[in-house]
């Protein structure tokens, strides 16, 4: 018999089992003379810090936490041992964007407070100005109403919207 060798060997990530063969051939005729399957733990996570990102009027922010690169999970120490939901490290926005009429959820009402503001009408004592700003221009007006309309049809969403208008 000829000496091991391995085969068929899969690398270990931090979400999946690795494994290998381990092959011995003859040395001789070549034939496989034994064949054995090794599962391997799984790898350890590759950890990242991410610095704590304030939440802004209308936009979420993030704690400071730990992230694997590989897997996405989120850990609140270095060596990930302590593995948390993402959303219990959500910091909440002070405003619902385009909650105009402060209810506290984006929806049809809203689209119809800021029509009302922009025809100069009474709105709800709980009008929210900064919500209702739902481009973030410093300008609520009939665009911000198109913006939460494509946003409730499913249309666009507010990032998207961010990406395609960037100050410049």
């Amino acid at each position: 018999p000829g000496e091991e060798v391995k085969e068929n060997e899969k690398p270990a990530t931090c979400t999946e089992k690795g494994s290998y063969d381990i092959v011995t051939y003859c040395t001789a005729c070549g034939d496989e003379l034994t064949r054995q399957h090794v599962d391997t733990d799984l790898a350890p996570h590759t950890i990242i810090h991410k610095d704590e990102v304030p939440a802004t009027a209308t936009k979420d922010g993030m704690k400071e936490h730990y992230e694997c690169e590989i897997c996405g999970a989120c850990f609140t120490d270095a060596e990930g041992l302590n593995e948390v939901d993402p959303e219990t490290l959500i910091i909440p926005a002070a405003h619902v964007r385009g909650d105009a009429d402060g209810n506290g959820e984006l929806d049809s009402p809203d689209v119809t407070t800021i029509q009302r503001y922009c025809a100069e009408l009474p709105v709800t004592d709980n009008f929210d100005e900064i919500a209702a700003d739902a481009d973030q221009d410093g300008i609520i007006d009939m665009i911000d109403v198109t913006l939460i309309q494509r946003v409730l049809a499913e249309m666009t969403t507010f990032e998207e919207w961010d990406a395609k208008h960037q100050p410049v």
